[in-house]
């Protein structure tokens, strides 16, 4: 059971990195395959966390044309607003979700959280409760299926990450271990939920860095950066079911080299910022690989999504 869910957690984030030549691990998409997602009866109550949670549905729906204006934004946006500052609070309650298609294989996970500020940083607790694919879902609340503590600096920057997997623990399972593949993609598939902030007020046309996604990807790489232009410009402010927010677009791309082999990774997206919050309300980022890994031909295509929902205020 505990291989079962290993490989819903490997296909639900971003999947570990394909040795090679240094180049593989910028494409950790390409061997995924469609897991079979059971849990055997037992300790715990089992629930369909989206049909308690309507936020949480999976969504199948058509993606936003990323190449249009905004980066595939439909909402309407102030591109002459004032400089905004973004802050990261503390929310009550939210509930997350991360969800990434590659190919014909669609993955998602979704859950709860909360956090709290404990001196100049933020904790965040995390439940991670459902995992699903277009053919089935493994879901349990209590206990949830993972939870995860994640520290971040008051500018959204990750301090560390540590999980448990209560749902196995309950049934009497091996858990996956720190250094572990699913142990690891897990946590870097909640860091993405937290992106770095800049300490100065931001104004159109602003750059933000990198998405998290993209940092990293790349940090796992040995090849050699011959072009590096990614970045997540802020475009105006809107309004995103109610909310005041900041509206960025991503774009850009990176060229590895290493020795004859090359890759070229391309991004475009927008994410949504939260001006109460500081949190990434939502994010769509396409990443497209395009080049030569030992010596075989590569073309992928990957979309990454994100969202927060507040369910209560921010300290």
């Amino acid at each position: 059971m505990r291989d079962r869910l290993a490989a819903a957690i490997l296909a639900g984030c971003l999947l570990q990195g394909c040795g090679g030549s240094g180049l593989g691990d910028l494409n950790p998409f390409k061997d995924m395959s469609l897991p079979d997602l059971s849990l055997p009866t037992g300790a715990g109550e089992a629930y369909a966390a989206s049909d308690l949670l309507p936020e949480m549905a999976f969504g199948r729906g058509d993606r936003p044309d990323i190449d249009a204006a905004y980066g595939g934004y439909a909402g309407t946006v102030d591109d002459a607003a004032a400089p905004v500052r973004l802050r990261l609070a503390a929310p009550d309650d939210f509930a997350l979700s991360v969800r990434v298609t590659g190919g014909r294989n669609d993955y998602s996970l979704r859950g709860l959280g909360e956090a709290v500020r404990v001196g100049p940083d933020i904790l965040w607790d995390l439940s991670v409760l459902t995992f699903e694919d277009r053919r089935r879902r493994l879901s349990a609340l209590r206990p949830p299926l993972a939870s995860g503590q994640m520290t971040t600096t008051e500018t959204g920057a990750v301090r560390g990450v540590a999980l448990d997997f209560p749902a196995l623990r309950a049934r009497g399972a091996a858990v996956p271990a720190r250094g572990e593949t699913e142990y690891e993609t897990l946590a870097d598939s909640l860091r993405y939920l937290a992106a770095p902030l800049p300490a100065k007020a931001v104004a159109v046309g602003d750059d933000l860095g990198p998405p998290s996604a993209v940092r990293r990807l790349a940090a796992r790489t040995s090849a050699e950066v011959r072009r590096d232009d990614v970045g997540t410009r802020a475009a105006g402010l809107t309004r995103y079911r109610g909310r005041p927010a900041l509206l960025a677009v991503h774009g850009g791309g990176m060229l590895f080299v290493n020795r004859a082999d090359r890759m070229e990774l391309r991004v475009a997206g927008h994410a949504v910022y939260d001006l109460e919050t500081g949190l990434v309300l939502r994010s769509i980022l396409r990443l497209t690989w395009r080049g030569q890994v030992d010596g075989r031909a590569a073309d992928q295509q990957v979309f990454i999504e994100t969202a927060i929902t507040p369910r209560g205020g921010g300290a």
